[in-house]
């Protein structure tokens, strides 16, 4: 239009620089637009406005006063001689008149124009008022021009048509409409994201249309994505958009979800979803590589969900979905790994025959998922054996049944047991018992000969020079033979005897507390050669020889003749053992003496604490002093406890056998393969009148002779350790009676292995914080923990005790987060050993990833090798109870070691904690620190701890469970 319009206000728009003889205003939309002057021009001003909206025309005149009248004309015809049409009349008293099609939509306003509402392009034209003056009786006229545009088209997007396949350019165009000097912004949105975007500065006055394009690679990720272009325009017209949402095909892809997971019991229901994504929509369908698929299953969802009803065991192995459209197939394939129970083969139930001398071996078949541990044992005997089961020399002994169990380490599948019978075949067997006989002359004797034979022996005979008789009587001499066919001896054992157990009984099976063992024994036979009036020539060799259809076996009898026995001489010893035990006696009395003076010295303390106990103690601001006893009282010894293994004096040993009575069994915190340990309630402790909550440690039901002594010498090396903070306290124990309890503290959070690993608080499958108890768990408190397990294990040390088993699993953690060593079962006090050291004669179950490479490769244990736990310990702490050495299997793990390898430090630790847990790792021992060294090393740790340790940058990956190509020892 070639005007310069620059402000606006109250609605009107001041052109200041008319360019030709015509002013022109225009007016933007909802807007009037008003003319604030007259010229001399005959078109004194141009009002420009768009189609639909009002406009105002003005009049030009200006008083003080308002006009009394005005009359409005609409202009027709050439310029020069124009028609004029009345369009409207106003009087200010008796108000206005329109006339024609002006009636609704004309009107005068402030002071003299013209506003007409809505415009039409049929009021393109000019217009003139008149406006009788007062002062000189004249009238005022003034010529105006309305010039009215359409409004411009919203944006128009060009460029797409469908379908649009994923990989393709796709050149999207928006195009709006310029009209006048109504010029918009364009701005390309994909959602509420602006993409593009250009002003109205840049369209030139010749320029008709305003254009944005922008350029999209596609994907299939834009399917379905709204794309939209919008046209800011000032004014009226405001904002207008369009959009477009695109239609992108690709090829599916496919993935497979186990709501019940991959691993189910056989007789469980499996669910498969096949996730697939495609456009268009594909056709699913699912197939078993192995083999057919199931006759129980079910598809939903449209064939995406799969549902097998009580899956069995023979529809194990891979599962595969298949998705397929037009544009290409998808494949993805899930393993279903099918738990059962185990099981045993039928073949193991048949009785074997064995010859005396050969070789046998039977294998116990079985069955299960996952493979079950397979054990032997022969009935009547705690006695575990290997599978196969192997004899390398049958013999009789070897006769009996023999039971095959089977278990799977899935602990809600119940074990399976199969019995067999091994009937031991063979040549008699002579008895070996009295091989020489003696008798007077004249007198008469009984010669013996006891035979054991399966098959029963078809002959038993006596032979001396040329005689042989195998029965009856021949002269001086008669044979008899006695036979005791083959027997069962059955036994009930009743474990834990009751008042309702005193009853008659049965010989039948029982089950629960009663067992019953049956013994089967071989035909015997007992043969006898009985000589009457012995003359001198039956003091000779006898033969007993017994025959069976696999042999033969020959045994040599003498008859000696009796003499009178000589006078005995009294024996050396009788004279000088009652000097030695003088000699004992008295140094026995000397020694007593000796530690009664040094007890006086030193009121409590043990003769094995030296200097440096008494320098643990002066960290130990809360050190707990031992519980008076009566020297009355001492503690009695266990059965198998040796007197020389106690190293405190008499009278501090105190005596802490528990009333059973008083002991309340409540429920099973945890099982081991022979041991338990059992909340109960303990009444009278301490003299206290409430019952106290103790944990009972004791073996299981069953448990062999080995696991019961291991129980026992646990408590020896208990009733060593002095009460501490950070140590499980002994508080009692019952062991007049079976079965053994050892009563300890009871702490309520469990062993620090389990306390640490539920903390973790999963949110969005990454352990983003940790709770416990709903309450933040800081690094202090991890500070705090690793503090506390070097206070417990100085005390320890400080008793020359080896620990040998340190580690998170066996720190146990009470309601206030105080951390207490424990299970002292694989523990050695080495204080009368030369070097301080303890060596291992038998190879075990060891905690490999915990051990000192001493430990590993030489066998060898010290307070020094405990300090290397105690850095495993630590770095399991730090990292919430990780596996150490994740991803190395144990013996990967070893070689390493041996080549030098160490741990890194975890990300979210300080180079001043990793530093010490290197320490503890030095190759030398004696490079190592000691835990009172550990103690205060540790002390500025906890003062400076969120300095050290950082728990918000623990890594999400490290507790990522949803890999499943991770191997046991990377998850944590």
């Amino acid at each position: 239009m070639g005007h310069d319009a620059s402000g606006y206000l109250d609605g009107v728009v001041f052109l200041r620089k008319p360019i030709s003889s015509t002013t022109v205003v225009l007016v933007a939309l909802g807007y009037p637009a008003v003319l604030s002057w007259s010229t001399q021009e005959p078109i004194s001003s141009t009002t420009v406005v768009l189609a639909g909206y009002p406009a105002v025309l003005s009049c030009g005149y200006s008083s003080e006063q308002p006009p009394d009248s005005v009359d409005w004309y609409r202009l027709e015809g050439l310029d020069a001689e124009q028609e004029r049409t009345h369009l409207l009349y106003h009087d200010s008293n008796s108000g206005t008149f329109a006339f024609g099609n002006y009636s609704d939509r004309a009107e005068v306003v402030e002071p003299a124009n013209l506003k007409l509402q809505p415009v039409y392009m049929s009021d393109n034209g000019d217009y003139e008022c008149e406006v009788p003056t007062t002062a000189d009786y004249d009238t005022f006229l003034s010529k105006v021009r309305l010039q009215v545009l359409e409004a411009p088209d919203g944006p128009r997007i060009t460029g797409y048509s469908p379908p649009l396949f994923a990989g393709q350019t796709l050149h999207l165009r928006c195009e709006s409409q310029i009209v006048g000097d109504v010029r918009p912004t364009l701005v390309w949105y994909n959602g509420s994201r602006e993409l593009s975007r250009i002003d109205p500065s840049v369209w030139q006055p010749e320029t008709e249309t305003a254009v944005l394009n922008y350029v999209l690679d596609v994907s299939k990720y834009d399917n379905a994505k709204a794309y939209r272009c919008q046209a800011l325009y000032r004014g009226p017209v405001g904002v207008r958009e369009q959009k477009i949402t695109l239609d992108i095909r690709y090829a599916p892809t496919t993935d497979i979800e186990t709501p019940l997971g991959k691993v189910v019991r056989e007789g469980d229901d499996v669910l498969l979803r096949c996730a697939v994504d495609s456009n268009p929509p594909s056709t699913v369908s699912w197939d078993r590589l192995e083999g057919d698929m199931p006759a129980n299953y079910n598809l939903f969802e449209d064939g995406r969900l799969l549902r097998i009803v009580k899956i069995t065991r023979n529809f194990h192995g891979t599962y595969q979905c298949k998705a397929e459209n037009d544009l290409g197939v998808s494949t993805t394939s899930v393993e279903l790994n099918i738990l059962y129970a185990p099981s045993i083969a039928r073949q193991v139930l048949d009785t074997a025959e064995a010859l005396v001398g050969e070789n046998f071996t039977r294998a116990c078949i079985t069955d299960g998922n996952p493979p079950p541990t397979v054990r032997w044992s022969r009935e009547g005997s705690e006695e575990i054996l290997d599978d196969p089961l192997y004899f390398s020399s049958v013999n009789f002994t070897d006769d009996g049944s023999y039971i095959c169990t089977a278990r799977s380490e899935v602990k809600y599948f119940p074990e399976s047991t199969a019995k067999f019978r091994l009937d031991v075949k063979g040549p008699p067997q002579i008895v070996k018992q009295n091989t020489i006989f003696s008798a007077k002359e004249n007198g008469s004797v009984t010669l013996e000969c006891e035979v054991e034979s399966d098959p029963p022996a078809t002959r038993v005979a006596w032979k001396w020079e040329s005689n042989s008789i195998e029965s009856g009587t021949v002269g001086r001499y008669s044979v008899r033979q006695k036979e005791t066919p083959t027997s069962i001896l059955s036994t009930l054992t009743i474990k834990s005897v009751q008042a309702s157990d005193f009853r008659s009984y049965q010989c039948l099976i029982l089950v629960g507390r009663y067992s019953v063992r049956q013994k089967e024994t071989p035909t015997s036979i007992l043969s006898t050669l009985t000589i009457k009036s012995v003359q001198a020539s039956d003091f000779r060799s006898y033969q007993c020889l017994a025959v069976n259809v696999h042999g033969e076996e020959t045994q040599v009898i003498v008859l000696e003749r009796a003499t009178a026995p000589p006078p005995q001489p009294i024996p050396l010893v009788a004279i000088i053992l009652p000097v030695i035990l003088v000699f004992i006696m008295v140094i026995l009395g000397l020694l007593y003496y000796l530690r009664k003076y040094w007890q006086r010295k030193l009121p409590w303390t043990p003769k094995y604490l030296k200097n440096k106990d008494m320098e643990m103690r002066a960290i130990e601001d809360d050190y707990l002093p031992p519980i008076a006893q009566d020297s009355a009282s001492p503690m009695p010894l266990l059965p198998g406890d040796d007197p020389t293994n106690y190293y405190m004096e008499p009278d501090l040993i105190r005596d802490l056998e528990f009333p059973r009575d008083k002991l309340s069994l409540e429920r099973v915190l945890g099982r081991g393969n022979f041991g338990q340990v059992i909340k109960a309630k303990a009444q009278g402790v301490g003299g206290a009148d409430k019952p106290m909550t103790v944990a009972v440690k004791t073996t299981k039901d069953g448990s062999s002779a080995d696991a019961k002594e291991d129980l026992l010498k646990e408590l020896k090396m208990m009733k060593l350790i002095p009460p501490h903070p950070n140590v499980v306290m002994l508080i009692g124990y019952c062991t007049k009676t079976e079965p053994v309890y050892v009563i300890v503290e009871y702490c309520a959070l469990g062993n620090l292995q389990n306390f640490l690993r539920k903390c973790r608080s999963k949110r969005d499958s990454t352990y983003a914080n940790i709770q416990v108890d709903e309450r933040l768990l800081t690094p202090r408190d991890l500070a705090s923990f690793i503090w506390q397990i070097a206070r417990g294990m100085a005390h320890v040390a400080s008793l020359k005790i080896v620990h040998r088993d340190l580690a998170s699993r066996n720190v146990l953690i009470d309601k206030n987060k105080v951390c207490k060593i424990s299970d002292f079962g694989l523990s050695r006090d080495v204080y009368d050993t030369d070097n301080e050291e303890y060596e291992q004669k038998t190879q075990g179950r060891l905690p490999l990833r915990w051990m000192a490479p001493e430990s590993l490769f030489d066998h060898v244990y010290s307070v020094k090798s405990d300090v290397w736990s105690y850095g495993i310990t630590m770095w399991e702490v730090l990292t919430l109870a990780c596996t150490p050495y994740p991803g190395l299997s144990p013996p990967a793990m070893m070689e390493r070691l041996r080549n030098g390898f160490r741990m890194s430090k975890p990300v979210h630790c300080n180079d001043e904690v990793y530093d010490i847990m290197r320490k503890c790792w030095e190759d030398d021992p004696e490079d190592r620190p000691t835990f009172i060294d550990l103690v205060r090393l540790l002390e500025d740790v906890i003062t400076k701890a969120e300095d050290f340790i950082k728990i918000d940058e623990i890594p999400a990956a490290m507790y990522d469970e949803s890999n499943s190509k991770k191997s046991k020892q990377e998850k944590c």
